[in-house]
């Protein structure tokens, strides 16, 4: 089998599981093809992370050995930090959870 078949049997793969799952399918076959170019050229290449064992796109420098993948511990998103993604009480509602 050739490469891009290879890649268009892994594309219509991704697009059924996405359709299952009521995903949204965010990967087009133009950018798949890429990433496999880009990964043959070594542009990219494939990490395990050490948390979940799963392989991940990632810059060819990355440290492979502490590897943690976005899955594992997802990066901080703006206005969602510790401050702003925690559960806020109303003062009145505060003050009688103190109370008793």
């Amino acid at each position: 089998m050739d490469e891009i078949d290879t890649v268009i049997k892994a594309y219509q793969l991704y697009q059924e599981q996405t359709t299952a799952q009521g995903l949204e399918a965010l990967l087009s076959v133009t950018r798949a093809w890429r990433l496999v170019k880009f990964i043959d050229n070594g542009m990219l290449s494939m990490t395990k992370c050490s948390k979940c064992g799963g392989h991940f796109v990632t810059h060819p420098h990355e440290i492979a050995k502490h590897y943690v993948c976005g899955l594992c511990n997802p990066p901080a998103r703006a206005g969602k930090g510790h401050a702003a993604g925690s559960i806020r009480m109303d003062a009145a509602r505060a003050a009688n959870a103190t109370a008793h």
